[in-house]
């Protein structure tokens, strides 16, 4: 019989696991954080749709998982597009969302040694909305502002994702 963990546990988990995410962040190489950056907030949005999606583990594989086949929703445009159709995110997070992946696409794409300080670069940072609005600062270095960005988002994206309800299936419902 395993343990039952309390919410408590499990918030200091999540809580833990978001302090190692900051510290990667901060302390990764350029690219590595990139990366894993933009791969950490792809997963969210993969979550976030598996929340709201009816509970069909066939439905689910073949829509969202990257299985076999190639899912429907396989890419991280794709999730974007789905979930803002379904208004589960708003204009500054599609359009940041949308920036994050024109960076990840520059650092995971040229044979260069990609930069914050490269211009291309330093262009894309300069369009994020919600890191820009946190720092507050424009003198902020296009790294921090990053950082700031996907770490905001990830957060706003958990906290929205947590207040779901599950999706239900019309097949489940009942009356009387």
């Amino acid at each position: 019989m395993g343990l039952k963990r309390s919410n408590r546990n499990r918030d200091a988990d999540l809580s833990t696991a978001d302090s190692e995410f900051q510290q990667f962040l901060v302390n990764s190489d350029e690219r590595a954080g990139v990366i894993v950056g933009s791969v950490m907030l792809e997963q969210r949005l993969s979550e976030y749709l598996h929340k709201i999606a009816v509970q069909d583990s066939k439905l689910i594989s073949t829509v969202l998982d990257r299985g076999n086949g190639e899912p429907l929703l396989g890419s991280f445009a794709s999730k974007i597009r789905i979930l803002e159709f379904f208004g589960k995110l708003s204009g500054d997070e599609v359009h940041d969302l949308d920036v994050i992946r024109d960076i990840r696409n520059d650092f995971a794409h040229n044979i260069r040694l990609c930069s914050f300080s490269d211009p291309e670069v330093v262009a894309h940072v300069s369009k994020l909305i919600i890191g820009w609005n946190a720092v507050k600062n424009r003198n902020t270095p296009p790294r921090i502002v990053f950082n700031v960005e996907i770490y905001s988002l990830y957060t706003m994206i958990g906290q929205r994702m947590s207040a779901e309800m599950p999706a239900v299936r019309p097949s489940d419902w009942r009356i009387g």
